[in-house]
């Protein structure tokens, strides 16, 4: 990569439809090495990557037109991101761009796009007043070893039961995405604690991992729903099943550890 590439699809006529809001969404992947590993990236650089809405259907992302998600970095790893924009005109555009976030960069890096969406929004029809915003990760909340291991359980449900909606969506089973997000929200709104002690730490963090993973690898199963549903890609299915996998793997010895230390 020599410069920061930008590749854009634009959409027009009558499937564009103006005061609409529109979210577009890819899976992004960085290699970026000084070696030649293509499965590794070693010592990684100041490379990142972001997704762009212009509601005219122009190309250039530093218009006050181009709306756009923050920089990500995986490396190594598939994550997938989305923005919103509404239409002004019957044409819109969707942008993928790359580039260079600092001085530090190797002789390798190249950042590889797939399964890039682009549909309405939920429940958004004009920019003013603005959508209501979904659930949110909740503020600290002091320290009680018996709601954070019922928290957990709590948890690990949900993710279970998302689990096996997200294998039926794939083997095209008729199921409600209503439900399925019902517990994708549950797990955003699980509680996080502060003054965690010393010897509930790696309980306390391996649950963080389990939900910010969760999230992280679900987020486009949920983006899917938002978009009307239908049958994930191959791609979506197993990163989302892939992080409900890891995810459970982390949580359930913590729930053990949880349940030994409260003596059940």
């Amino acid at each position: 990569m020599k410069k920061a590439p930008t590749f854009f699809q634009r959409v027009s006529g009558d499937v564009v439809v103006p005061g609409t809001t529109y979210r577009a969404g890819v899976w992004v992947k960085i290699w970026s090495s000084s070696g030649e590993d293509r499965t590794v990236s070693e010592n990684p650089g100041d490379v990142g990557a972001q997704v762009c809405i212009n509601v005219i259907g122009e190309s250039d992302r530093w218009l006050d037109t181009s709306f756009c998600s923050g920089i990500v970095r995986p490396v190594d790893t598939w994550q997938f991101i989305s923005v919103d924009g509404v239409a002004q005109t019957d044409r819109i555009s969707i942008l993928l761009v790359a580039g260079y976030t600092g001085p530090n960069y190797p002789v390798h890096n190249e950042v590889m796009w797939d399964d890039a969406t682009l549909g309405t929004a939920p429940a958004a029809a004009t920019a003013t007043p603005p959508p209501a915003s979904g659930p949110v990760r909740p503020n600290p909340v002091a320290f009680d070893a018996v709601a954070l291991r019922n928290s957990m359980n709590g948890i690990r449900s949900a993710i279970e039961q998302a689990g096996g909606l997200l294998d039926r969506f794939y083997n095209g089973e008729s199921q409600t995405c209503t439900e399925y997000q019902g517990y994708y929200d549950d797990v955003i709104r699980s509680a996080t604690y502060s003054g965690v002690p010393e010897d509930w730490a790696g309980i306390y963090n391996d649950t963080i991992f389990a939900v910010e993973n969760f999230l992280a690898t679900n987020e486009s199963i949920d983006f899917l729903c938002d978009s009307g549903g239908g049958t994930p890609s191959a791609l979506n299915y197993g990163t989302a099943r892939q992080g409900i996998n890891d995810s459970l793997d982390r949580l359930i010895p913590a729930i053990e550890a949880a349940n030994a230390k409260l003596g059940g």
